[in-house]
């Protein structure tokens, strides 16, 4: 466990799907506010989280359009 900034893991997360989203024509905004958001936590593991969970939206979003 460590200490981490949430909004550079979610910036982190979100900036490697956005060629992705860009390719597939499909609108992906992030908004994280200024100040830093500090959690104690496993990094890998909630990196695996978010990654895991935009690639459900990705999927989700390619079977609608």
């Amino acid at each position: 466990m460590e200490t981490m900034d949430l909004n550079e893991l979610v910036s982190d997360t979100a900036q490697q799907f956005q060629q992705v989203m860009d390719h597939n024509a499909l609108t992906f905004t992030v908004a994280i506010p200024d100040a830093p958001s500090n959690i104690h936590g496993d990094e890998t593991r909630l990196a695996q989280l978010l990654t895991n969970l935009l690639k459900a939206l990705f999927n989700f979003c390619k079977c609608i359009v």
